[in-house]
């Protein structure tokens, strides 16, 4: 019998089947409805282990086609039009803090901790896009007549936005290091579902009236986890731990 490849599994009261997928650092996730039997995991995993190693292998291509900067050097942030240079200053404070300077550099104080620097830029980046990230959405909303309850920006393993039925929109931080067109695309795909909820043909005719680009972006999206920092993408797995790995 073939080994089945290590897992993680996250119990989500949402899902309303068993989903396999395979996160941007090339690990296998399994998602479960709350109250799943995972005993039945292990057998479930090899019928679809064909799958599986195919779709870790794509993945591990594109995770060595990405810069592994760790600490990073620089930020790309597409979705703004700006590029912070990041330095590191040592020192003995045990808190490290990102502070930004008016001449496009990013300094981190701190331990020479290269987690801590990490987690320092992801809580900077945080407070630095959510003003001009929250004024686009709002401002692509004002002509199409919405008005969403409230927007949030939060890092997200795998979505790049999300409409709640109370009308509130959270946006993946990580949309800051993407080409604009895309974030506009991403944006007018959540405001859409203010007025039509599912993923209908009638959705879709929707967001196509409104990005008329819409069929090229939904191809490029696909892919668009390359403009993401991978050191980012490592941290964010260490932080958002799932409930064990299990290999059998």
């Amino acid at each position: 019998m073939s080994e089945v490849l290590a897992y993680t599994v996250r119990e989500s009261s949402r899902a309303r089947h068993v989903r396999l997928r395979v996160t941007n650092t090339a690990a296998v996730e399994v998602v479960v409805p709350s109250g799943f039997d995972r005993r039945w995991l292990p057998e479930m995993l090899r019928t679809r282990q064909a799958w599986l190693e195919r779709a870790v292998a794509r993945a591990q291509v594109r995770l060595s086609e990405r810069s592994p900067l760790v600490p990073p050097v620089a930020l790309e942030l597409r979705a703004i039009g700006e590029r912070w240079t990041v330095e590191y200053r040592e020192t003995s404070s045990a808190r490290t803090i990102a502070r930004e300077h008016s001449d496009g550099v990013v300094v981190v104080h701190g331990p020479a901790d290269d987690r801590a620097r990490q987690r320092a830029l992801r809580r900077w980046l945080c407070r630095h896009l959510d003003a001009p990230m929250d004024a686009r959405l709002r401002a692509l909303a004002i002509p199409l007549g919405c008005d969403p309850a409230l927007v949030r920006l939060h890092w997200q393993r795998s979505r790049w936005g999300s409409c709640s039925a109370a009308g509130n929109i959270n946006l993946n931080t990580k949309l800051g290091f993407l080409p604009p067109q895309l974030v506009d695309h991403v944006m007018l795909h959540e405001l859409a579902h203010l007025e039509v909820f599912d993923h209908s043909p009638a959705f879709y005719d929707l967001l196509s009236g409104r990005d008329m680009n819409a069929a090229e972006n939904i191809c490029e999206l696909r892919d668009a986890w390359r403009y993401v920092p991978l050191w980012l993408d490592l941290i964010l797995d260490s932080v958002n731990k799932m409930d064990r790995a299990i290999t059998s």
